[in-house]
């Protein structure tokens, strides 16, 4: 029994620009010289710069790898965990453009959005008060 995914067009050409993107980041990083063995590897510098001009999910995934201490080379871990400190801050009309861009106009709704942000501030709020009024550290 065969089994067939249907394809939609529409969103393969979508991707087709951040797709690109990605491979040219990675050809500048040297990642492209890793296929001809580990002595081509990019230098732990350049993974880490690769992953932060790739942004969000990249950071992320660079972010998971330096806590995963057995799958990588200490000196890639090392550098790796530099994500975790020395981002600089991102604005949420940053971070809402592209989640935009990537997700499409369907991706972020108004209603979804907003109602998302305004969950989020209240939730923050709500921390302070009963911080403020325990006197003790809630814990995120």
């Amino acid at each position: 029994m065969a089994v067939t995914i249907a394809s939609d067009k529409s969103s393969v050409l979508r991707a087709a620009p951040r797709l690109m993107q990605v491979l040219r980041v990675l050809a500048r990083h040297g990642f492209l010289r890793a296929m001809l063995g580990r002595r081509h590897w990019p230098s732990p510098k350049e993974v880490r710069e690769a992953f932060e001009d790739l942004k969000l999910v990249f950071v992320k995934f660079g972010q998971v790898l330096a806590m995963r201490r057995g799958l990588l080379p200490v000196a890639y871990v090392e550098e790796l965990a530099l994500l975790h400190d020395d981002l600089p801050a991102m604005g949420i009309g940053a971070v809402r453009a592209t989640v935009e861009v990537e997700l499409g106009e369907h991706g972020v709704s108004a209603a979804h959005g907003q109602a998302g942000l305004r969950w989020q501030n209240q939730s923050i709020a709500a921390k302070g008060r009963t911080k403020a009024s325990t006197r003790k550290e809630i814990a995120p």
